[in-house]
């Protein structure tokens, strides 16, 4: 049974959120899920309990977006991935955020990412980042 629950918020909204959060204090993390991250969980139970546990599981594709217009009624936007990072960093700059990046492909693509909001924002503050390797048995 899928048990996912999505944030139907527009972009303005996601970033708002998101940046509220860094002055609480504490820990949170958000997921962005396109229709393809939604179906997985009905699959596995470790990326569910992760997506469950989140602050916020934005709409990366626009068939979420389109359901949750029309069945939900909910006034809310695509909030594509890269687009969210972005309007966080560039938002969260003046309020002196760090930014950490778990995930990804490999050292060399967070590299080329990291040099690219570098040129792009160059006092953006980049703590670090980890990629751990996935599991054999998931191919995300």
């Amino acid at each position: 049974m899928l048990e996912a629950v999505l944030t139907g918020v527009s972009l303005n909204q996601a970033v708002a959120n998101i940046l509220s959060h860094t002055r609480d204090g504490g820990k949170h993390y958000i997921c962005v899920f396109a229709v393809d991250s939604l179906l997985r969980c009905q699959d596995s139970p470790e990326l569910r309990r992760v997506q469950q546990a989140a602050d916020m599981t934005l709409c990366d594709g626009m068939p979420l977006v389109f359901t949750g217009r029309k069945i939900a009624r909910l006034d809310m936007d695509r909030c594509y991935g890269p687009d969210v990072m972005l309007r966080v960093i560039d938002e969260g700059r003046p309020l002196g955020l760090k930014h950490f990046f778990y995930g990804g492909k490999d050292g060399e693509t967070v590299l080329k990412l990291e040099s690219n909001l570098l040129a792009r924002f160059p006092d953006v503050q980049i703590v670090g980042y980890n990629i751990p390797p996935l599991p054999s048995a998931h191919r995300w």
